[in-house]
């Protein structure tokens, strides 16, 4: 278990790595030129959602179910 060293910061017993990543975007994105590199793309840019923030948080929930493609066992930590 990591070690707490302050209210916010946590020492860790092992040095963190990456293990998988995942994007999740809207038609404008991928209609640049990196829009082969996405791996979902929303048609509709507000994800079907009557806010932006809903629309943003879409967004992230896609990305992570993407990513979590990996045995459940092997993710400890994640950022958005």
């Amino acid at each position: 278990m990591p070690k707490r060293i302050g209210r916010y910061t946590l020492a860790l017993s092992n040095r963190p790595c990456i293990l998988a990543s995942a994007t999740a975007v809207g038609k404008k994105e991928a209609e640049g030129p990196r829009g082969a590199l996405f791996d979902k793309v929303y048609e509709d840019g507000k994800c079907a959602k009557d806010a932006w923030e809903e629309a943003e948080s879409e967004l992230q929930r896609a990305a992570l179910a993407e990513a979590l493609r990996i045995p459940q066992d092997k993710l400890r930590w994640y950022a958005a």
